[in-house]
C-alpha cells in the first residue's frame, strides 16, 4: 500500500539538499521561508497561518506557530493515526506538503499573484528536552519581538499557540508564569507540557 509510506513506525531518515529524521513521538521545531524572500502581504500571513494550524489535534499537536513576513516558524508533534488498519504517527513530510502546498494557494490568491511561493525544502530539528522545548517556544513567541516587527509588550496578529488562555491572537503570554528577560521582551515558560504517546 503506498500510503503506508507515510506512516511513521520507526525512526526514519530521508534526504533531499537537507538530511531529515523522523521518530514517532518527537516534537520538532519547523522553519521554511518565501522563495526570493519575497514579502507576504498581511492578508497571505494570516491565510499561511490559518493552514499551520489547521490539523492542530487531527493529524498534529502545534504548539506555536508564527508567520513572519518572508519566513515560518511552527512547533509540532506529528500524532498517532486514527484509522483502522494503520500504525504509527503521521508523516512530517506529509504534514509539512500538505500545509506548505494549501498555504501556497490562499497567499497567492490573497497577493493576486501565481507561482512557486515556498522555498522547496523546509528546515526541521527534533526538540531534545523540556528545556529545550521551553527555549524554542519562547524563541517563536519573540521573533517578531526581535526582529522590531511590533513593540516588547505588543500584539503580533499573526502567531497562534495551543497554550492555555493564549489563544490565537497573540496576546501577552498567561500560561505558566512569565518573565521579563535581559532584552525587554517576554519569556514564557510552559508547565503542564504533555507529549503525545504514539501507543496511546
Amino acid at each position: 500500500d503506498a500510503r503506508a509510506t507515510h506512516d511513521i513506525t520507526e525512526p526514519t531518515a530521508r534526504r533531499r539538499l537537507l538530511p531529515h529524521f523522523e521518530i514517532p513521538g518527537n516534537i520538532y521545531h519547523v522553519t521554511w521561508r518565501t522563495r526570493g524572500n519575497l514579502k507576504l502581504s498581511p492578508a497571505a500571513q494570516a491565510a499561511t497561518l490559518d493552514a499551520c494550524h489547521h490539523w492542530h489535534a487531527k493529524k498534529i499537536k502545534c504548539f506555536i506557530a508564527c508567520v513572519m513576513p518572508d519566513h515560518v516558524h511552527m512547533l509540532i508533534q506529528p500524532l498517532p493515526i486514527q484509522e483502522r488498519g494503520r500504525e504509527g504517527v503521521h508523516s512530517l513530510a506529509e504534514i509539512l506538503h500538505s500545509i506548505k502546498s494549501f498555504s501556497a494557494h490562499a497567499a497567492n490568491k490573497a497577493m493576486k499573484r501565481n507561482g512557486p511561493l515556498w522555498q522547496e525544502e523546509s528546515f526541521d530539528r527534533m526538540i531534545r528536552s523540556e528545556s529545550d522545548l521551553h527555549e524554542k517556544w519562547n524563541y517563536i513567541w519573540n521573533n517578531p519581538r526581535a526582529l522590531g516587527l511590533v513593540g516588547p509588550m505588543e500584539e503580533y496578529p499573526f502567531i497562534w499557540t495551543s497554550a492555555p488562555g493564549v489563544g490565537g491572537t497573540g496576546r501577552a503570554c498567561r500560561f505558566g508564569r512569565r518573565a521579563r528577560n535581559r532584552r525587554g521582551t517576554n519569556d514564557c515558560f510552559i508547565n503542564d507540557h504533555q507529549p503525545e504517546s504514539p501507543d496511546s
